[in-house]
């Protein structure tokens, strides 16, 4: 059944006016002031409050304060505060300074149709459009909607996002895209370097400053016309995740050309170029980077060489380092005690199938005694090196710790010495995996602490089961944000974009040979997939569940 809108239709040139400015606060503090005096107090105080909580990290503690009195107002008003997307939005959006602003939609027809409506209920500015068109005219298409002009991040997915659809951005009128910020084409999209030179060649890229070009077929030419790029000027962060560029491709991104401005990196190495990484770590790019996310895994000892050789005065600037590989304790240790890692405040090492001796020698590390925030999810360790971690007379400064993994049971016994550590009251954030197997121990780390607790559900439905488990606090537990909402590049601690990420790739067959689908029935049968594989998990196995009734299937 259509549920009319509650917004009224004089709100509607307030939220024309936030979408107009998407950098700026004061519209949306503009409309709060009208909210208020048109009997929606309730409404406006959650705006302005969400606002103020976007401004601040999520370690601070007024940040904590605000969201405690953010979570009173949406138990009472969400419900009713939802109704202004209906039917589109879903219980998974979450409010961003004080609206729902983002949006997925499974094709780029289902968007035309939708969103010229939705705009005038809600400031659109986040979309993702996954099976995007397949002919030469679907970026045109998108570059006239109405809604395009006030989208600050555009996710597109297409298997067949061929090198041609790139062609069009250049034909594109650049004031349709005045509002982008964040460009995301990452996922096997086939772009090419031909593609890419298209792309870095349109004026409707010039405000972008980050983009996302990771899994395609990039080669060195392609390389070569983004860093020379006159429209890129603006490009603070570029994910080239997945493809492994060799010593000649890292060559051409390291040049400065017109480049200077990029201080967030991620990027994959070759297997077959052990010089690649010499490269990266001996150039002029990395030197001026605050954020560094690697994919190594080969010659990781190659790499800590090359970084014991470089004067810690060389990467002042590198706050973040993110490092994904198969780390042996001998190269965490000789990562602990690197002199030219000095500065590093955030540690990610997440999937390194880390056991419990490798997180004994990290929290015996000398860097572990600068680092506020560390990243440990998806490893292999348990309790004993779990145990290690929090007994660490190291961890002075750290104020968020993620060690969620694929199970909970053998951790359980060290959460209870966290109960029982200083380091409870010092944490600001914790995330964890969560079950009923270990709700109890956290029920009573989460009534006992200030921190707040992120939980990575795994239970065999992949839904949290919180209810009636007496949380007291129940504002400190935060769900672990589904696959289309999650935070973005210019939300999120990781250059991985979550909401947008690439749905695995699975192979249909039948008794009687091939399994045979329409587009539509393809497409909504792979956003199925693609929504509960992401969260059905039993005993430790995937286990993707897809419930269908077109008779296609």
């Amino acid at each position: 059944m259509m549920t009319r809108s509650p917004v009224s239709e004089e709100q509607v040139p307030f939220l024309r006016a936030i979408l107009a400015a998407p950098d700026d606060d004061a519209p949306a503090l503009i409309h709060a002031d009208w909210l208020e005096e048109n009997g929606q107090p309730e409404r406006a105080e959650f705006i302005r409050l969400q606002i103020e909580r976007s401004r601040l990290e999520e370690t601070d503690p007024a940040f904590v304060a605000l969201r405690r009195r953010e979570f009173e107002l949406l138990r009472v008003w969400e419900k009713e505060w939802r109704r202004e997307a209906r039917p589109f939005d879903t219980a998974s959006r979450p409010f961003e300074r004080g609206y729902l602003r983002s949006g997925s939609f499974s094709h780029l027809d289902r968007f035309r149709r939708q969103a010229v409506e939705l705009i005038d209920r809600v400031p659109l500015q986040r979309v993702r459009i996954g099976g995007f068109d397949q002919s030469a005219h679907g970026l045109e298409t998108l570059a006239n909607h109405p809604a395009t002009p006030g989208l600050t991040t555009l996710a597109l997915r297409s298997r067949r996002f061929l090198a041609r659809q790139m062609q069009a951005f250049p034909r594109c009128s650049p004031e349709r895209f005045r509002s982008l910020r964040v460009l995301d084409l990452g996922g096997h999209n086939r772009i090419g370097s031909s593609g890419v030179e298209a792309l870095a060649g349109s004026d409707c890229v010039r405000g972008v400053v980050t983009l996302n070009l990771g899994g395609n077929d990039l080669a060195e030419a392609g390389l070569r016309a983004l860093t020379a790029s006159s429209c890129l000027t603006q490009l603070r962060a570029l994910g080239l995740r997945g493809l492994f560029l060799t010593t000649a491709e890292v060559d051409a991104l390291d040049r400065r050309g017109r480049f200077g401005e990029l201080t967030r990196l991620e990027v994959s190495l070759c297997s077959d170029d052990p010089f690649a990484i010499a490269r990266l770590v001996q150039g002029e790019l990395i030197r001026r980077l605050e954020r560094l996310d690697l994919v190594a895994h080969w010659y990781p000892d190659r790499l800590f060489d090359e970084l014991e050789l470089v004067p810690p005065e060389c990467l002042r600037s590198l706050r973040w380092l993110g490092l994904e590989g198969v780390l042996s304790v001998e190269q965490i240790q000789r990562l602990g005690r690197a002199e030219s890692l000095e500065g590093i405040r955030t540690l990610r090492l997440n999937r390194n199938a880390l056991n419990d001796e490798g997180l004994v020698a990290l929290a015996d590390a000398p860097l572990l005694e600068r680092i506020e925030h560390l990243d440990l999810t998806f490893n292999s360790f348990g309790s004993p090196g779990v145990r290690a971690l929090i007994e660490s007379p190291r961890l002075g400064r750290l104020k968020s710790l993620r060690i969620a993994q694929r199970t909970t049971r053998p951790i359980i016994d060290a959460l209870e010495t966290l109960i029982r550590s200083p380091l409870k009251n010092q944490l600001r954030l914790l995330e964890v995996a969560y079950s009923e197997t270990n709700a109890g121990v956290l029920r009573r780390l989460a009534n006992d602490s200030t921190m707040i607790l992120r939980l990575r559900p795994i239970n065999q439905f992949g839904l949290p089961a919180t209810a009636g488990l007496g949380w007291e606090e129940p504002w400190r537990i935060e769900l672990d944000p589904p696959l289309d909402r999650g935070d973005t590049w210019d939300h999120a601690p990781s250059l991985d974009p979550s909401p947008f990420a690439e749905p695995p790739e699975f192979s249909l067959a039948s008794g009687g040979g091939p399994l045979r689908l329409d587009a539509r029935a393809a497409a909504g049968f792979a956003e199925a997939l693609r929504f509960h594989s992401a969260r059905c998990f039993s005993s430790g196995t995937f286990a993707p569940v897809v419930v269908a009734s077109s008779p296609d299937l």
